[in-house]
C-alpha cells in the first residue's frame, strides 16, 4: 500500500477540477474563433488546455494564421467566458464537497490556484456554493509566470502561511 506523506494543506486547481468548465471555456473559444471563420474541436483543444492566456491564444494564432492580435482575441475571449459562465448551470465536481469535508475535519488548510482571471474564479465560487471555503485563493494574473510554473502554488503556499513540501496539489492539467 501507498503511504501519502504528511501535508497540512491541500491547493486546488479550479478549472477542470472544483468544476467541469472546460466545455464551457471551449464554447467562449469557439464563439471567438467563429468571427474567423474556424471552430477548435474538442479533440484538437486538449493540447491547449492548461495553457496562460497569452500562449494559448499565440498558439491558436499560429495554428489558425489568425490576425487579430493576441489582446484583442483574449479581450473578446474573457467577454465571452463571462456571458457563458453567467448564463450556463453548473456545479461541483462530484465528490468534492465532501472531500473539502474531509479535509477540513483532518485539519488542513484549503488553497485555490487558478490560471482563470479573478471575476471569472468569483463567479464559478459563487456559483457553486463554494464562496468563502477556502483559506487562500489566487489567480494566475497575480503572480509573475503563469502555470506550469509553480509561481502561483508557491504564492498560495505563502499565502496559506504552510511551507510548499507540506503542501498537495491537485490540478488537471501539465
Amino acid at each position: 500500500m501507498t503511504r501519502i506523506p504528511p501535508f497540512r494543506a491541500v491547493i486546488f486547481d479550479m478549472d477542470g477540477v472544483l468544476v467541469d468548465s472546460e466545455p464551457l471555456h471551449l464554447e467562449a473559444t469557439n464563439r471567438v474563433l467563429a468571427r474567423y471563420g474556424h471552430y477548435l474541436d474538442p479533440k484538437t483543444a486538449e493540447q491547449f488546455m492548461g495553457l496562460p492566456e497569452e500562449t494559448f491564444w499565440a498558439a491558436l494564432k499560429a495554428y489558425f494564421g489568425l490576425k487579430a492580435s493576441i489582446r484583442e482575441l483574449r479581450g473578446a475571449r474573457y467577454v465571452a467566458l463571462m456571458e457563458v459562465l453567467l448564463s450556463r448551470p453548473f456545479t461541483a465536481s462530484p465528490g468534492l464537497k465532501e472531500l473539502i469535508e474531509a479535509l477540513r475535519r483532518r485539519g488542513a488548510r484549503l488553497g485555490l490556484a487558478s490560471s482563470s482571471p479573478p471575476l471569472h474564479i468569483g463567479i464559478v465560487l459563487l456559483k457553486t456554493s463554494l464562496a468563502g471555503v477556502f483559506d487562500a485563493a489566487l489567480s494566475g494574473e497575480e503572480v509573475e509566470r503563469g502555470k506550469p510554473e509553480p509561481d502561483i502554488f508557491l504564492k498560495t503556499a505563502e499565502l496559506l502561511g504552510v511551507p510548499p513540501q507540506a503542501c498537495l496539489a491537485i490540478e488537471d492539467s501539465r
